[in-house]
């Protein structure tokens, strides 16, 4: 079924609209899609902090309240009697949770294709709750009978999946996007956000932008932090994200406890990333599981070389333009952010250069975008509604 301007309609199934990395990939995405689809999106349990954004496109957003295990029935319900009444040409799900449920919902009320979404590449086993690893167990059985079509976000992530029952046949690679016209280095939001957080205008700042979470491995950070501080203590360490902040929390304690926090700056959630970013020398990810993080590459884009650990596709998306080293390693961390902040400062905004074109070559949003329509075409014309 089209709308009046001949566009099909899309529903969009995610777990919450919240600040991770496939939300934010989400609300970049789908008003690139709007030309073409007329779009709903299905939160699962709150509005989250995009709805507004989401909404400013035109794009429906219906949240369904479900914040606990006892909801997900209820909301499963609503999910389905809203398809039998909207009748979506296509439903895109993305994450674990709303790709059983919402897979499930699509099923039982008769409507497709349906394509799932998956952000995980390591699958991070041993720090995911039980209930979140019976949802992937759940996941991997449906794929052989829900899905026609199975988009992961990350190349790395396409093996672990399979090695824990996915289907391998419905897997399609379509990698996330980076917007080059919002993420672009500004040095006049360099020398503001210096001058924001007292730190002086020629002192280096390494900048690790990631909610608390143990697969971002802030212990690691602040570990490399107290080693490099030791050999350059010039250095100004920016930690960036939601959790980061608490002043009981496990981040400011480590801090503490290494002596570093007169050079530390912590900043909790915020939503001016890219001006952030534009102050950074290094962006360092310490990450010990990952698929295919947006940080880095938002920071390619801004100019900045990174130092990022070898997890899911964190190499592919730095090729050549940064350094590379294993997980969980503090030594290896410091060393490589040594040895990029002794380059001269020429060479070293000459690597970002060529960090952006990498980005511009291969992750660009709108090209992103363009494959995403171009699959959604493709199974439409498969399953006969043209």
């Amino acid at each position: 079924m089209t709308d009046s301007e001949g566009r099909r309609r899309l529903a969009v199934v995610i777990t919450d609209l919240g600040t991770g990395g496939a939300e934010s990939l989400l609300v970049r995405l789908l008003p690139r899609l709007t030309n073409r689809f007329d779009i709903t999106v299905h939160s699962l349990r709150t509005r989250g902090v995009h709805s507004e954004t989401l909404e400013s496109h035109n794009i429906a957003v219906n949240a369904l309240g479900a914040r606990t295990l006892a909801s997900m029935p209820a909301a499963f319900r609503n999910l389905v009697e809203r398809f039998r009444k909207d009748s979506p040409d296509l439903v895109q799900t993305h994450l674990y949770h709303a790709d059983l449920l919402g897979g499930w919902a699509a099923r039982r009320a008769g409507v497709g294709p349906i394509v799932w979404g998956i952000h995980n590449s390591g699958l991070g086993w041993s720090t995911m709750k039980p209930a979140t690893r019976a949802v992937i167990r759940a996941c991997a059985w449906s794929s052989h009978r829900v899905p026609d079509r199975v988009v992961s976000c990350s190349q790395s992530g396409i093996a672990r999946h399979v090695e824990v029952g996915y289907a391998p046949e419905k897997i399609e690679f379509i990698p996330n996007g980076f917007d080059l016209k919002q993420f672009h280095f500004d040095q006049q939001a360099a020398s503001a956000v210096r001058r924001e957080l007292n730190v002086p205008l020629d002192a280096p700042m390494l900048g690790m932008v990631a909610r608390l979470d143990p697969q971002k491995d802030h212990g690691t950070f602040i570990s490399m932090a107290a080693i490099l501080n030791r050999h350059r203590p010039d250095v100004h360490f920016i930690l960036v994200g939601q959790g980061v902040d608490d002043p009981n929390g496990p981040v400011l304690q480590g801090i503490k406890g290494s002596q570093i926090d007169s050079v530390c700056r912590l900043l909790g959630r915020r939503n001016d990333i890219s001006r952030l970013m534009s102050s950074f020398d290094v962006l360092v990810s310490s990450s010990i599981a990952e698929a295919f993080p947006l940080v880095i590459g938002e920071a390619m884009a801004t100019s900045v070389p990174c130092v990022v650990t070898d997890v899911g596709d964190s190499a592919l998306i730095v090729g050549d333009t940064g350094t590379v080293v294993p997980p969980r390693d503090a030594n290896a961390l410091a060393m490589a952010c040594l040895d990029l902040l002794s380059i001269p400062p020429e060479a070293r905004r000459a690597l970002g250069g060529n960090a952006r074109d990498r980005i511009a070559v291969h992750f660009d949003l709108d090209a992103i975008a363009g494959r995403y329509a171009d699959l959604y075409e493709r199974m439409l014309s498969s399953s006969g509604r043209r």
